[in-house]
């Protein structure tokens, strides 16, 4: 077996740059719009013609709204994610729940206590409807919470079970 000298390899090709940043990545921003994490309005401009405006919340707004939606998932319950106007996210029922139980819906009501979000109702649109808001900027962000602790929803729930005792009891397997 010949021996090789460095110089008779091919030379190895030239290092790939580094990936973009995740703030200027084309591609992570169609994902963030692909997860409706932006909220488009239109509005009138300076010519009086309507112009689409697009706003995508800060980097910490956006992490939580991802957060929510996988717990929404993983645990199959009837909520979306999404921006709202006035720099606000929102979280929602996205089916109908006027007919689901009392237990049901204070186990709901006990998930979403634990962000801290505020929340609020729109008695014109679905007066029964479960719905909680927040401003999206990091300085409201760093004061809610987004991990979803088992322990915490639990501890709601059997707040709401002192006061309406003829709500089921407790089940750990109702979230994974």
């Amino acid at each position: 077996m010949a021996a090789h000298i460095a110089s008779d390899l091919p030379l190895p090709p030239p290092p790939s740059p580094p990936p973009p940043s995740p703030a200027t990545s084309s591609d992570n921003l169609l994902n963030i719009i692909d997860k409706n994490n932006v909220y488009r309005v239109s509005k009138m401009n300076e010519e009086n013609q309507w112009v689409m405006n697009t706003y995508v919340p800060p980097q910490m707004a956006i992490v939580s709204m991802n957060k929510s939606r996988a717990f929404i998932e993983a645990n199959n319950i009837p909520f979306e994610v999404c921006c709202i106007s006035g720099k606000r996210i929102c979280i929602r029922n996205n089916e109908d729940i006027n007919d689901i139980s009392k237990s049901t819906r204070l186990f709901y009501k006990a998930i979403f206590k634990t962000t801290e979000m505020g929340r609020c109702n729109n008695p014109y649109y679905n007066p029964n409807a479960l719905v909680w808001d927040a401003w999206d900027q990091d300085a409201t962000m760093v004061l809610l919470n987004f991990d979803f602790d088992k322990n915490n929803i639990k501890n709601y729930y059997l707040e709401y079970k002192e006061k309406f005792p003829e709500i089921d009891e407790w089940s750990d397997s109702w979230l994974v």
